[in-house]
């Protein structure tokens, strides 16, 4: 009789005292949410400044443990490398006052030269076409409607596409 009320009890205090409790996934962080659509069967979770994370590495660098709960299932998707032929031209003079002009030499490139010229923060200020393009060309564009400061300068000739460069207006 010992023996069996032994057992009952030491099986009842493994029930009531060896379950361990379930971990919820729960994120310190500023800000963040979920957002769930059934029917698409989208699932979004985004934190902000989520501030207690760290890797936990191996002495030979490889990876043990990342922690952090934005790191769930996660899958890649390739995106295709379109590469568009480069147009390397030169601007000058820069800064400028009043005119810049554009020295491009590129056999192959053809079309109309176009240039689009930015501010610091993204705004499109000039969209101009500088005419067709030849073989070797010199164009001028007038950047006297713009205020002093910093510009970023693209070129285009059909399908060549120029580097973004900087522009100083004095």
């Amino acid at each position: 009789m010992k023996k069996i009320f032994t057992l009952i009890l030491s099986l009842a205090f493994a029930q009531a005292f060896g379950q361990t409790p379930a971990i919820v996934m729960q994120v310190v962080s500023s800000s963040g949410g979920y957002y769930k659509d059934v029917a698409s069967g989208l699932n979004i979770s985004w934190t902000i400044g989520e501030p207690v994370i760290e890797t936990i590495k191996n002495t030979d660098g490889s990876v043990v443990l990342t922690q952090g709960f934005q790191q769930g299932n996660l899958f890649t998707t390739d995106v295709p490398n379109t590469d568009l032929p480069s147009l390397n031209f030169r601007m000058y003079p820069n800064p400028t006052i009043n005119k810049v002009w554009f020295e491009v030499n590129n056999q192959k490139a053809k079309g109309d030269f176009l240039v689009e010229v930015y501010d610091i923060t993204g705004r499109k200020m000039i969209t101009q076409n500088l005419g067709q393009f030849e073989d070797q060309a010199i164009k001028e564009l007038s950047v006297a409607s713009l205020r002093s400061g910093i510009y970023l300068v693209k070129v285009r000739i059909g399908n060549y596409n120029s580097d973004v460069i900087k522009l100083i207006k004095e």
